[in-house]
């Protein structure tokens, strides 16, 4: 499929697998930085009737810029707000 790019460097295209009959469509996205690196992949309920023209690339990787932000940003017990 087709590939975007956000613009906090998340990189998401359209994957597909097929189990059996069932094909299913999901968003792949990416991003690696000065240290960190990983890949997403967002499968749903929906996702097993989706067509690659049905992902929003742009959403999807919106979704994972979040998961970015929330999963590098230091760990501070209590959530006090300061480590």
């Amino acid at each position: 499929g087709g590939g975007a790019t956000s613009k906090t460097g998340v990189s998401c295209q359209t994957m597909s697998t097929t189990q059996g009959s069932v094909t299913v469509v999901f968003p792949m996205c990416a991003w690696a930085d000065d240290n960190t690196a990983a890949t997403v992949a967002e499968i749903t309920p929906k996702s097993v009737a989706a067509k690659a023209a049905d992902i929003d690339l742009a959403a999807a990787a919106k979704r994972v810029a979040q998961v970015r932000a929330d999963m590098t940003k230091p760990y501070c017990p209590g959530d006090k707000g300061e480590c």
